[in-house]
C-alpha cells in the first residue's frame, strides 16, 4: 500500500488533521491487484440487483433523486472480510493522521454503489446530528471511507468527491482512481459530482465501497446484579 496526501506530507508529530480545513488521507493500491478486480467483477455482475441510495440513516431514509441517485448493495459477499482486514490493517495510522485515539468498542458499517450517468449525490453529512439523544447512533461515525474499483480505461468522468471546509469557504475534490481509498472525517460536508457514461453498460460505472469507521470512547454501561 502506498499512502498519498493531496495536501502535505504526514509524520508520525503531525497529524493532518491540526493543519487543513479539508483534511483527508489517500491510500493507493489499497488491496491486492487480484482482490480490486475480484470486487470490480462482482459489482458489475451483481449491479442489476442494486437498490435505489437513500438519503438518511437506517430505517428512516428514504428515495430523494434530487439530493442522491445512485444504486447500493449492502451484500458484499466475501469482499466484505477482505476489505474489513485491510481497513483493521490500516486502522492505527489512520486514526493517528486524525489525531484520534483507538475507540473502546468499534464495528465497520459498508455498502457497494454503483454510479452511472446522471448519478450524483448532492452536499451531505454521514454523521447523524438530529433527534433526542436515545435516538442516536450508539456507535456513530467517525471516519468516512470510500473505497474505488473501475474498468480500466475509464469509461466515465466525473464523479469526483467534494470536500467542503467547515466555513464552506473551501473545498477539494479528489479524482476517483482506481483501487484507492479515500478517508475523511465523518463530520465534514462533502459530495459527490454527476457522473457522466457515454455507453450505458455496467463496465462503464463508477463503483466504490462506501465505509464507515464507527465508534465509542464511552465504556459500556454495567449490567445490573439481580
Amino acid at each position: 500500500m502506498t499512502e498519498v496526501d493531496s495536501q502535505a506530507e504526514t509524520s508520525e508529530a503531525a497529524p493532518i488533521a491540526a493543519f487543513h480545513s479539508t483534511p483527508h488521507l489517500l491510500v493507493s493500491d489499497f488491496l491486492a491487484p487480484g482482490q480490486a478486480q475480484s470486487l470490480l467483477e462482482y459489482a458489475m455482475l451483481k449491479y442489476p440487483r442494486f437498490q435505489a441510495g437513500g438519503v438518511g440513516a437506517g430505517q428512516h431514509a428514504k428515495i430523494n433523486p434530487e439530493i442522491r441517485k445512485a444504486r447500493v448493495t449492502s451484500d458484499l459477499a466475501q469482499h466484505r472480510d477482505v476489505l474489513r482486514l485491510a481497513v483493521k490493517a490500516e486502522l492505527p495510522r489512520l486514526l493517528h493522521a486524525f489525531g484520534m485515539r483507538m475507540p473502546v468498542e468499534w464495528k465497520l458499517e459498508m455498502s457497494l454503489v454503483g454510479y452511472r450517468d446522471g448519478d450524483f449525490y448532492g452536499r451531505h453529512i454521514d454523521t447523524q446530528t438530529n433527534g433526542k439523544p436515545r435516538d442516536l447512533p450508539r456507535l456513530p461515525r467517525l471516519l468516512s471511507c470510500i473505497y474505488y474499483v473501475y474498468r480500466e480505461p475509464k469509461g466515465f468522468e466525473g464523479g469526483q468527491l467534494r470536500l467542503h471546509s467547515i466555513s464552506r469557504s473551501t473545498q477539494v475534490d479528489i479524482e476517483p482512481r482506481h483501487n484507492m481509498l479515500a478517508v475523511f472525517p465523518s463530520w465534514m460536508t462533502h459530495e459527490v459530482l454527476p457522473v457522466r457514461v457515454a455507453t450505458d453498460e455496467a463496465g462503464n460505472y463508477r463503483f466504490g465501497v462506501n465505509i464507515w469507521f464507527r465508534g465509542t470512547y464511552k465504556h459500556p454501561e454495567p449490567i445490573p446484579e439481580d
